[in-house]
């Protein structure tokens, strides 16, 4: 008999390496755990089975490749005890090698490997939110069988998402089990996110120039609320606006007035709770279904998005599928720009990039940033007549430069949203999705904050951290907080205590209140009136003894108003009284006139 000794050499648990041995001599099975702790350090315990397919070939050797991940404590055995470990760090990428004690000869016959080691790169904790990151595997057409099991401590928090969909969840007391099989892995890696929601604080700088000699008003776009998705927190803004809005995207802007030549500098700070959200595409509506009004508003043409050009229409027209619901087509579009395009990762180097919009990325074809990915998802998306808009804020990635330097900016990322009758709109990160070979499509993650909305107008309005003259200063710093973010106060009642409201109060048996809103957040539809009431903004309301007033929250949600309930105070509360001064100098004027007129019938 011919002996021939093959090195076995099998590369897991690596984005960009590929299998080096005789794919015909052997079949390998793999079945991985990894059990998460409670301060996340993970442990990997991999069972291998080596099956031989010929009768004059054995494995005389094992080699298990990681990228992307720092390990320790590394231990093996197989069937005659413990292994001898070589370690070998090399430009990013961690080799293990085995030399196996127990060498089966014979077709059929099976070496089996116990492989563990520890690593903290795999779960993270950012703010109050646990995040799991596992790479893709590579070389899985040629592994036999993989199944995987993730144990996640209850602690975590619930389940803010998990991709792909576990093929199975189990309760094992302290922890939580998540099931794999090879099939649901073999597009990408599995990421998950755990907890209720993240909470970020903020301190966020503008400047504003007035280069007229006459006196100007210019606006600011502060973070908005986002049904479903972020909700924020304004704790001081210095100096305060003129004038708050919501623009037609539903950006918060403060209006400034600025006197000829005047510079202003201005300070916001706050927090915001971002939750995650996950999505089923088949469960999404069908295109008959969208919305008038947003098709006419968000699939029209805009500079960067290029719906009429030829290359676009003709890319849309080959992924479009009238049968499928608009969360599958936009998916199938997320899918064409993550397989054909990739990340440019020399951006981090460059000073500033300027942005080349949708078609010069559908023509080059090249290596893009976060704005091009962007811009090329929404002109796609417009072509093929699904409402789509682009989000510009804060993002940080610990794993890869994903966010650029813009010009006059701080480090800024760009992803777009798509709307679905059903799902409403929804969030993709398709540059993230290239660059991490995890799914960014049927949820995002918690640590993307948006600073503006841009869907009516592709260049306006301006993200926070692009308001300045000099490119070297800093506008933008955000952390993410352990705490949660609650407001110390809410709604002040003031007791309006003029004549004229003390009347109408007896007669109508309510009370006249001036409300004042300082509870940071922005109050909807307040007391059932459409008004929206902006921090530090006031109001009058008249309520019945002990009721309190109703608002809606972010999310469009009806909830009681939380009150104090004070004495006439502000200075300037007496504008409310006013209409009650202008009203009895016309009841004087009308009895001076009366008299007068008397007189003169008299006479």
């Amino acid at each position: 008999m011919r002996l021939i000794k093959t090195i076995l050499i099998v590369a897991v648990l690596a984005l960009f390496t590929q299998r080096t041995f005789a794919d015909e001599q052997f079949d390998t099975s793999y079945e991985v755990s990894y059990h998460v702790s409670e301060d996340g350090v993970t442990t990997v315990e991999q069972n291998i089975t080596i099956i031989n397919n010929k009768e004059d070939v054995l494995a005389t050797t094992y080699s298990h490749s990681i990228n992307q991940m720092d390990i320790y404590d590394v231990k093996a055995r197989d069937g005659k005890g413990e292994i001898e470990v070589t370690r070998k760090d090399e430009n990013g990428v961690i080799t293990i090698k085995l030399n196996l004690k127990e060498q089966v000869i014979g077709k059929g016959r099976e070496n089996k490997i116990e492989l563990s080691y520890k690593t903290k790169s795999i779960a993270s904790k950012l703010g109050g939110i646990w995040n799991l990151n596992l790479p893709q595997i590579s070389g899985l057409d040629n592994i036999k069988d993989y199944t995987t099991q993730i144990f996640i401590p209850k602690s975590f928090g619930p389940e803010i998402f998990i991709s792909p969909i576990p093929t199975r969840k189990t309760d094992q007391g302290e922890y939580n089990t998540y099931f794999f099989d090879k099939e649901s892995i073999k597009d990408g890696g599995i990421s998950a996110s755990f907890g209720v929601y993240q909470t970020v604080n903020f301190r966020l700088k503008y400047h504003l120039k007035n280069d007229s000699w006459l006196p100007v008003f210019q606006e600011i776009a502060l973070p908005p609320d986002i049904a479903g998705f972020q909700q924020v927190l304004i704790e001081n803004i210095i100096p305060y606006p003129k004038k708050m809005y919501l623009d037609a995207d539903g950006n918060l802007m403060a209006k400034y007035r600025l006197s000829g030549g005047e510079d202003l500098d201005i300070q916001a700070l706050g927090g915001a709770k971002i939750s995650g959200k996950q999505i089923v595409p088949a469960n999404g509506g069908k295109m008959h279904e969208l919305p008038k009004n947003l098709i006419r508003d968000y699939t029209q043409e805009k500079p960067y998005w290029d719906t009429s050009s030829e290359v676009i229409k003709s890319i849309a027209d080959d992924l479009f599928e009238p049968e499928k619901t608009v969360a599958q087509n936009a998916q199938k579009i997320y899918d064409y720009i993550t397989q054909n395009y990739e990340y440019n990762f020399e951006i981090v180097n460059e000073d500033y990039i300027d942005r080349k919009g949708a078609l010069w990325a559908a023509e080059k074809k090249g290596k893009l940033a976060c704005m091009e990915f962007t811009d090329l998802f929404i002109a796609i998306a417009r072509a093929t007549g699904i409402p789509a808009r682009e989000l510009n804020g804060y993002a940080p990635d610990t794993n890869s430069p994903l966010s650029v330097d813009w010009k006059l900016a701080d480090t800024l990322h760009s992803w777009p949203q798509f709307y679905d009758p059903e799902l409403g709109w929804v969030m993709i990160d398709p540059t993230w999705g290239t660059t991490s070979k995890t799914d960014y499509f049927t949820k995002l993650d918690t640590n993307h904050f948006v600073f503006a909305i841009k869907g009516l107008d592709s260049e306006y309005p301006y993200p926070a951290g692009s308001y300045k003259l000099d490119a070297d200063e800093k506008q933008v710093e955000v952390d993410f907080a352990q705490q949660e973010l609650t407001s110390k106060e809410f709604v002040t009642l003031f007791r309006k205590t003029d004549i004229v409201s003390n009347l109408i109060n007896k007669v109508t048996k309510k009370i006249s209140y001036v409300a004042m809103n300082k509870s940071g957040y922005v109050i909807y539809d307040f007391n059932e009136t459409g008004r929206t009431l902006f921090p530090m903004e006031k109001t009058s309301v008249t309520l019945r003894p002990g009721e309190k007033p109703v608002y809606q929250d972010f999310n469009g949600v009806q909830r009681t108003l939380p009150t104090k309930i004070e004495d006439e105070k502000l200075s300037n509360i007496k504008i409310y009284t006013i209409g009650g001064a202008l009203l009895a100098t016309g009841l004087c004027t009308t009895l001076y006139f009366l008299i007068k007129k008397s007189k003169a019938q008299r006479k």
